[in-house]
């Protein structure tokens, strides 16, 4: 007597999260496409006003067309139909050959965004290819050779990735920060003057406006400040981190005891930092200034690299510890990638002092600062190689791993 068939209880929870996140966003990208038009009609400025609108409406699509294989993957394994055998392994050549156009992708939207010229119009897609190329090209590069998840698991993981992990980093994010916050009011109604002293900082930047020069000079000698500049370093190259290397792989959590290799699991880990890495970034250049959209979007392919490979050591690691239970190995693994991010973040925020400080004269611990953010460009250029490095070593150690395991099933 034939046995009925198993429901697939995590490809239902894979169409609905995919499902669900594609109808928020497609209605998320209509909005946005009306309120752009709006704005346009209201005689606003294009590049102040709508650029912002336009962009977060290409991402809106381009993570609607992201989701679509999730969801028509879970169907058919819902329905007990088979999944497509897809045999081409050309990926890694398509990705190769598709980087062609982002040098050209960067130099296009460099005239625009400086010369302003219909940038509402070809800024946004100009900055999904420089954004996601990179991405795209780090997993392929990354995967080269090794046993992948299958095609409904790797494109649920994709989808975790777009839509789980930077929800929860963010609310996580901003309950640590309400937490900092709280603190810091504490600590500030102790000091004699503190109070009065914020209230009056605060007026001043109310009557600075938008003007960007006068709320520079107005700061200047709070980040100048020792201890504010100690304290933002250590929130962004400590707390944030932690959050982040923890949360980016969640989309591997839900296959604990589906028995991943660690292959599988480094792959996964990649997914999910580059899905992470994509809204990131594209969130963070959705209104860049004309004059500093390339160094913006440089430094955003930086970032990506930063969170592809980190998480896909975490994600190597998580499936190790659950074949072997070396959870020492996790958390040091865990450690090293938060500490590679908060270094990364330490200088990235380094790099901003000059600009920051101008032409004041500073002494003592913010010259050391000032000193190592004319240094931080470099840094972060060392910073990328060693991570590039970390992911070329680790295709490599586990595609002679898979060699070793294919010869010994061979020999018995």
């Amino acid at each position: 007597m034939q046995q009925p068939s198993r429901f697939h209880w995590l490809s239902l929870g894979q169409l609905l999260l995919s499902g669900l996140g594609f109808l928020l966003f497609a209605a998320g990208g209509a909005l946005l496409l009306l309120m752009g038009l709006a704005a346009m009609l209201g005689g606003r400025s294009i590049t102040v006003q709508t650029l912002p609108f336009f962009s977060l409406m290409w991402v809106c699509g381009l993570v609607c067309l992201l989701l679509l294989p999730s969801i028509v993957l879970s169907i058919r394994q819902l329905l007990d139909k088979p999944q497509p055998a897809w045999q081409w392994r050309g990926e890694f050549r398509a990705a190769s050959l598709a980087m062609v156009a982002w040098p050209l992708a960067i130099a296009a939207g460099t005239y625009v965004s400086r010369t302003g010229s219909l940038d509402w119009l070809f800024l946004p897609p100009l900055q999904l290819l420089v954004v996601g190329l990179p991405l795209w090209w780090l997993i392929e590069f990354g995967r080269r050779g090794l046993e992948d998840n299958g095609l409904q698991r790797t494109w649920g993981i994709l989808s975790a990735g777009l839509l789980v992990s930077p929800v929860v980093a963010t609310f996580v994010e901003l309950v640590a920060m309400i937490g900092v916050v709280v603190l810091f009011v504490i600590w500030l109604s102790s000091q004699p003057g503190a109070v009065e002293q914020m209230s009056l900082l605060a007026q001043r930047l109310t009557n600075a406006g938008t003007d960007p020069e006068v709320i520079l000079r107005i700061l200047r000698p709070v980040a100048m400040n020792p201890a504010v500049l100690i304290t933002v370093l250590l929130v962004v190259s400590g707390l944030v981190p932690l959050i982040e290397e923890l949360v980016k792989p969640l989309g591997l959590w839900v296959l604990v005891g589906r028995k991943l290799t660690p292959a599988q699991g480094f792959l996964g880990g990649l997914l999910c930092g580059a899905a992470f890495a994509l809204m990131e970034s594209l969130g963070s250049i959705a209104s860049p200034s004309g004059q500093e959209w390339l160094s913006l979007v440089l430094g955003r392919t930086g970032t990506g690299i930063l969170h592809t490979v980190t998480t896909g050591l975490m994600g190597w690691a998580l499936a190790s510890t659950w074949q072997d239970g070396r959870y020492l190995r996790l958390a040091g693994t865990y450690l090293l990638a938060a500490a590679l991010h908060g270094l990364w973040n330490v200088f990235g925020i380094l790099m901003a002092l000059p600009s920051l400080f101008g032409t004041a004269a500073v002494t003592g611990t913010a010259e050391v600062f000032l000193r190592l953010g004319q240094i931080a460009p470099l840094v972060l250029l060392v910073l990328a190689i060693i991570l590039f490095l970390i992911l070329l070593g680790s295709n490599r150690r586990l595609r002679l791993e898979s060699s070793k395991i294919d010869q010994i099933l061979k020999e018995t």
